[in-house]
């Protein structure tokens, strides 16, 4: 199972990490998971790392959800490393 998680950091300040909780609970549960992000590379490579430590695969990738090109872009990437 693949899951695809964006959003949670609207303005550049974390509030609450929701969606690193959801990341995580999605990988405990078996799931390989695609993380966007449009500030901050630094969180979304840490929570890379605590989902790929419970032995799933995880990617990261920049998204402008204002640009349609930014959007497919990690769809195509998600669809070509997890099928």
């Amino acid at each position: 199972m693949v899951s695809f998680k964006g959003g949670g950091y609207r303005d550049g300040k974390n509030h609450g990490g929701i969606g690193s909780a959801i990341c995580k609970a999605l990988a405990t549960e078996g799931s390989n998971v695609a993380l966007s992000y449009r500030l901050n590379a630094a969180a979304a490579d840490k929570v890379m790392a605590e989902v790929e430590a419970v032995w799933q695969k995880a990617l990261t990738g920049a998204v402008d959800l204002e640009d349609p090109a930014s959007v497919h872009a990690i769809v195509e990437t998600t669809v070509a490393e997890f099928g």
